[in-house]
């Protein structure tokens, strides 16, 4: 033991580190052996005592952990009922009697350790079970802040929280959410650079003043994620108030609560964000177009690496705001309409503004999501044009609730335009189920074997017809002995399929590793679940569970079956090659 003390503090601290991180290669039950080492070794070792704590408060699932310092008369855990039957029930930490300063004493010996305050799924590997099962009360941080003096998580850096009540049936009333949002800001501390909280809808007055103190407490924050459930509009101004005060930001997710321009515009100013994930305020697409319209000139979003952009019913303001932007290493792309009635034309224009963009060459991914076309329209080789400019492309997905008319010259195209894919999706849109079929074929597929070597996710509807194929498709192997053994995942939307054995030996012979093939045919429940339905809508259903049926039969029992056979085939072919060398 002595020669421990000949060891540098440093080499005491990475021998800590290491041991809190999980061991994912072992069994379950060890995933926390590191931190019971530890443990040990705080209490029995005075080389690693320090270090050892450091490591073990370093990261702490949820601030309710705090109240297992305090002396033990002061709080009390409660076994709250199970929401689910098959769910542990968790156990809410609630405080018992007012504090005092001297309770405090253990919980500022270990606070300042605390560097992040992390999600119970997020520090689950490293620490038992039974940890994530711990809530704290509303009240519990106003009972640390009526007592507590100064700064008490000074070294704390990131701040993950999720409000109890996210996920669960048994909501927070309006006076619990004014008292957690009231006594937030005792967590807050300098040195915070990172802010994640994910919550219900909450009240306006106590969350404006929550996210003021954010401002005054956190001033150097660069990661910033909010999210309240469901779709926040009335807290537009107030988050984009809060975001115009912060001018280090190099993450902002605002997801489900939607910005103002004049903070877009703020955003667009700063010299380091590189990743924006938001959704543009409603009625407010004049100012938009007022502020963004003329800037192709300007140096807006210089630095900015990864864009999601959502509008609520159009595509003209997204394009607008993304002409805006001057970044050259804007290298993913994530557009969206939610809900709004939108044309091909349209989403040509936006994918002609991604593509002939100044610094286009960087662009690696692709998202567009379109929305609901209107009436009569679809989605061609004509609308996807722009982007065959593109061939460093490692993902394109084009999604609609509507027809997409791609055909095999088209997947050649594409195949031979992008190389480098990895993830392609093309709908397959939510077909009536009187469409007629989709002009894509299984012999479609042959090019995206042979040209895109690294393809894992296909999603397109396919005509699976196989006596509509040439017979050059028919009568020998598909892919001419060509093997793509990346892809894993096809997804056919509602591709009806009759020959079930047909298709499974087409695709198994091109894509051996496939071991999900996912459709959106009705199934057997939705006949029980829909309540009253008339007898035509019963017979679509029933007819529509037999096609589900035979993809299911597909993935898990005829792909599995055809690449066992064709493995014995290449073992048989061996040994005779083998024989007839030595015969």
């Amino acid at each position: 033991m002595s020669s421990l003390y000949l060891l540098p503090p440093e080499a005491l601290r990475m021998i800590c580190n290491i041991l809190i991180q999980p061991d994912r290669d072992q069994e379950r039950p060890q995933w926390f052996l590191g931190l019971n080492t530890l443990l040990i070794l705080a209490r029995t070792s005075r080389v690693f005592h320090e270090y050892a704590l450091n490591a073990i408060w370093s990261s702490i699932p949820g601030y309710g952990i705090l109240l297992f310092t305090l002396p033990p008369d002061a709080w009390t855990a409660e076994e709250l009922p199970a929401e689910w039957p098959s769910q542990r029930p968790a156990i809410q930490l609630s405080i018992t009697r007012p504090l005092v300063a001297n309770d405090l004493a253990r919980l500022k010996h270990c606070s300042w350790r605390v560097r992040q305050i992390l999600p119970h799924r997020d520090c689950q590997p490293g620490f038992p079970p039974l940890a994530a099962r711990y809530r704290a009360a509303p009240s519990v941080l106003d009972a640390l802040l009526k007592v507590n003096d100064g700064l008490l998580l000074p070294n704390l850096t990131v701040l993950d929280l999720e409000s109890p009540d996210i996920f669960s049936r048994d909501r927070w009333s309006r006076a619990d959410q004014e008292l957690f949002y009231s006594a937030l800001h005792v967590l807050f501390g300098p040195k915070i650079i990172s802010f994640h909280h994910q919550g219900r809808k909450a009240p306006r007055e106590a969350y404006k003043a929550s996210l003021g103190r954010l401002t005054d407490h956190c001033p150097n924050v660069r990661h910033l994620y909010l999210s309240l459930w469901p779709w926040e509009s009335p807290l537009a101004l107030v988050v984009s108030a809060a975001i115009c005060r912060f001018h280090h930001i190099q993450t902002l997710w605002t997801d489900t609560i939607p910005i103002s321009p004049e903070a877009f515009l703020h955003l667009a100013q700063l010299p380091f964000l590189t990743e924006l994930n938001a959704k543009m305020q409603l009625r407010n697409d004049e100012r938009f177009q007022e502020i963004f319209g003329d800037a192709e000139d300007k140096t807006y979003f210089p630095r900015l690496r990864s864009l999601s952009l959502t509008h609520q019913f159009a595509i003209p303001p997204l394009i607008t705001l993304f002409r805006a932007m001057s970044s050259r290493i804007l290298s993913t792309i994530k557009l969206e309409v939610v809900e709004g009635k939108t044309s091909s034309e349209e989403v040509k224009e936006l994918l002609s503004a991604i593509a002939f963009r100044s610094g286009s060459s960087s662009v690696r991914s692709v998202s567009v999501n379109a929305g609901y076309l209107r009436n009569e329209d679809e989605i061609t080789l004509l609308t996807l044009l722009p982007l065959l400019k593109l061939n460093k492309l490692t993902v394109v997905s084009i999604a609609s609730a509507g027809r997409f008319a791609i055909d095999d010259i088209a997947l050649t195209i594409m195949a031979c335009n992008w190389p480098h894919i990895r993830r392609l999706e093309l709908g397959p849109g939510r077909m009536a189920h009187d469409a007629p079929k989709p002009p894509a074929t299984l012999a479609g597929l042959v090019p995206l074997a042979q040209e895109c070597p690294h393809l894992e996710t296909l999603a397109i509807a396919l005509n699976t017809d196989i006596a509509s194929l040439p017979s050059l498709y028919r009568d020998s192997r598909p892919g001419a002995g060509y093997v793509q053994r990346r892809l894993t995942s096809l997804r056919v939307g509602r591709s009806r399929i009759e020959d079930e054995v047909a298709v499974a030996a087409f695709l198994s012979d091109l894509f051996p590793k496939i071991c999900e093939v996912d459709n959106d045919f009705a199934c057997e429940d939705d006949l029980y679940e829909s309540g009253e339905l008339e007898d035509a809508e019963r017979a679509r259903i029933t007819e529509e569970t037999k096609h589900r049926e035979r993809w299911m039969k597909v993935m898990w029992e005829l792909i599995p079956l055809f690449v066992k056979v064709r493995k014995q085939e290449r073992k048989w072919a061996r040994d005779r090659s083998q024989r007839s060398l030595h015969g």
